[in-house]
């Protein structure tokens, strides 16, 4: 009989198979967050992390590579006008659709199909394969995760001082300064350990200059926000917490770790909440390999 663990990560990896067949199935249709998160009954503000993790692909590359595929098969193989592939497969103008075939494919979809080009079923740079012509899509077999020491923590209710940055998340030292200027015009001390950051959206799939995170501070009497500092509760919550030692450079790929390698096998699933990232030390005084950060995964009750 399989082991626990076995059946959660089947079971992740089975929910990320059903998205790639629905997208297989549906090339016309909208692949949208929203629908494609119900499909894995994934929360929407981690299934973007989970499904890159998992198939080594964005969300977007893939419904669009998908739709490319397929209407590259029915370049090869019917006489439909290119107009009628392009809504055929999600494009709303001749146009647009031509622009996507191409960056792709490197050629118009006219002198693709004069060439009776062929194209191959790997998903490049992913484990997505796909053949357009029996409309299957599956995933190749995953390497086997190096472990990762992950402890699950229960943190109480918090109040804390947050800072709304947007923009390239190695920017949100701009927010943490006026978040530091607000706390030393109220006497409230600079203790490294109680700050930390929200990050809310996958980098792969947001375009940088619109990812959301914060920059956050930890209450410990009560204050008043001002201006841009907002002050909230947040409530008491399971997390899985994550050691990155070293540079914040590979904070992201520690994440992607933790999504495609630590989750699936874990038996968790994760609530509908931000990811936190705790600094443990001062990086004005602390060396950059000396640097200790907790990573923080929002767990469901």
């Amino acid at each position: 009989m399989a082991c626990m663990r076995d059946i959660v990560t089947e079971s992740y990896h089975r929910r990320i198979a059903r998205v790639l067949e629905f997208i297989a199935a549906h090339p016309d249709g909208p692949l949208d967050l929203a629908t494609l998160s119900r499909v894995a009954c994934f929360s929407p503000a981690h299934f973007h992390r989970i499904f890159r993790a998992i198939t080594g692909l964005p969300l977007g590359e893939t419904v669009q590579r998908v739709r490319m595929e397929s209407a590259a098969l029915a370049l090869r193989e019917s006489d439909e006008s290119v107009v009628g592939v392009a809504l055929a497969n999600g494009y709303e103008s001749a146009e647009a659709f031509s622009r996507a075939f191409r960056r792709v494919f490197g050629v118009s979809p006219s002198v693709y199909r004069r060439g009776r080009g062929v194209s191959s079923n790997l998903i490049a740079g992913s484990r997505v394969c796909f053949d357009a012509a029996r409309r299957e899509i599956y995933l190749l077999d995953l390497e086997e995760s190096a472990a990762m020491n992950v402890t699950i923590e229960h943190r109480p209710e918090t109040k804390y001082a947050r800072v709304r940055h947007v923009g390239p998340y190695g920017e949100v030292g701009r927010a943490l300064k006026v978040l530091m200027r607000w706390a030393a015009e109220r006497g409230i001390p600079d203790i490294t350990s109680k700050w930390f950051t929200q990050s809310y959206d996958d980098p792969s799939s947001v375009p940088m200059q619109a990812l959301r995170s914060d920059a956050c501070l930890v209450l410990t009497e009560d204050a008043e926000g001002e201006g841009d500092v907002v002050v909230e509760t947040r409530p008491a919550r399971r997390y899985a917490v994550y050691l990155h030692e070293g540079s914040y450079r590979g904070i992201s790929e520690a994440y992607q770790r933790l999504f495609g390698g630590w989750l699936p096998e874990s038996g968790e699933e994760l609530a509908d909440a931000p990811c936190m990232e705790e600094y443990l030390d001062d990086p004005r005084v602390t060396p950059e390999a000396g640097l200790r950060t907790h990573l923080c995964l929002p767990l469901a009750d």
